[in-house]
Formats: structure tokens, C-alpha cells, sequence
């Protein structure tokens, strides 16, 4: 009887662990969008800046309007002593990637990102508002890198 009790506390305790290690469905359908296309046919990239060993903390996002590139900066360790070992765009809002949250008539997404450590709640994202010809940084928000469904 003593036996089947550990067995049965064993593998409890081995499902617990296994269900704490898996993404949340819904942030698996996005946690590799390294794409967003504005309505107004502006698109914004995500991509590796790189293929030296520093450069895998660091990523390269742009902003670009059919072949013209309208901004362009690399994040990492080489401006804001952050890592940026993996970015993601996730929702600024729940469902919507891009949304006006203060009402400004500007729109804002956010990308989320990894630092590339054990502990996926302190990761950051940022939201960008999306200006014609540029992205400016609007604020980090903390998030769960695995759990975080959206920034608000």
C-alpha cells in the first residue's frame, strides 16, 4: 500500500512539474511573429541583426514601407545593457497587435522580449507608437514571457 502512495505522489508531482514547463496555447500562436503588416501598408520587422556570437542577444527591427526602410535600430546589449536573446510581437491589447491605448490617435504595438534566463517573468516588453516615419519607444511593461497573453 506504502508503495502505490509514492507512486501515485511520483507521478503527481512529475504531471505538476511538466504542466508548469508548457506555454500558454494562446501565446504559442504568436511567439514566433516576427512580422506585422499596418493597414496602411507599412510593415515592421523583427529580424536577427548578425551572425557573429554577440549578435545572438541582439535583434534589428525596422520599419519599412514597400523597399524603403523608414527606421531602423538594433536592441541588446549594445544600447540599453538588455538582452534581447529572443522578440516576439505580441498583442497590445488582448487580440489586437495593433491598438491606440491613450486615445491619441496614434497607434502603439509592443514586442516582447527574452533575456534569454530561467525566470520568464521578468521580461519586458516595449511599446512602440507608430509615427509616420518612425517608431518611438513609448514605455517597457513587465511581462511573463510564457503566460502573457497581451501587454494590457
Amino acid at each position: 500500500m506504502q508503495k502505490r502512495s509514492w507512486l501515485f505522489i511520483i507521478l503527481l508531482l512529475n504531471s505538476i512539474a511538466f504542466a508548469a514547463d508548457d506555454i500558454d496555447p494562446i501565446v504559442k500562436t504568436f511567439i514566433h511573429k516576427n512580422y506585422l503588416k499596418i493597414p496602411d501598408g507599412r510593415e515592421v520587422v523583427i529580424s536577427q541583426p548578425g551572425k557573429k556570437p554577440d549578435d545572438i542577444t541582439m535583434k534589428r527591427v525596422f520599419l519599412r514601407k514597400k523597399e524603403s526602410v523608414l527606421w531602423d535600430k538594433t536592441f541588446g546589449t549594445g544600447n540599453d545593457n538588455l538582452i534581447w536573446w529572443d522578440a516576439h510581437f505580441m498583442p497590445v491589447v488582448s487580440g489586437k497587435f495593433i491598438h491606440d491605448i491613450d486615445n491619441d490617435g496614434v497607434q502603439e504595438i509592443a514586442i516582447g522580449t527574452w533575456h534569454g534566463g530561467n525566470d520568464v517573468t521578468s521580461c519586458t516588453a516595449y511599446v512602440f507608437s507608430l509615427k509616420e516615419d518612425a517608431l518611438v519607444l513609448k514605455e517597457k511593461k513587465r511581462i511573463n514571457y510564457e503566460f502573457s497573453r497581451s501587454v494590457y
